[in-house]
């Protein structure tokens, strides 16, 4: 995942088409969306245990 954020946020984005962009910003999305999704849900079960 760091890798992918670093090379949608480095300076060449400028180049890319619009479309381009807008695939990259969405899949990174879901990808944060679905790691925040993932640690919340082990925070739970965490706190269930305790």
């Amino acid at each position: 995942m760091g890798a992918a954020t670093a090379v949608a946020w480095s300076p060449w984005q400028e180049f890319m088409p619009v479309p381009v962009k807008a695939v990259a910003g969405v899949t990174i999305a879901a990808i944060a969306a679905v790691a925040a999704i993932r640690s919340f849900v082990d925070e739970l079960r965490k706190n269930r245990k305790d």
